[in-house]
């Protein structure tokens, strides 16, 4: 019961945790990649 309310809190913030999710692989990359994906 607690999970639910939880994930529909992370639903407005999947847009950005999609960008990291993409960046966390390239930890080198991910200060570029979060100024490009914020322009």
């Amino acid at each position: 019961m607690e999970k639910k309310p939880k994930v529909r809190k992370k639903l407005p913030k999947e847009a950005p945790l999609a960008t990291r999710r993409r960046s966390v692989p390239k930890k080198a990359s991910k200060r570029t990649r979060s100024t490009s994906s914020k322009f």
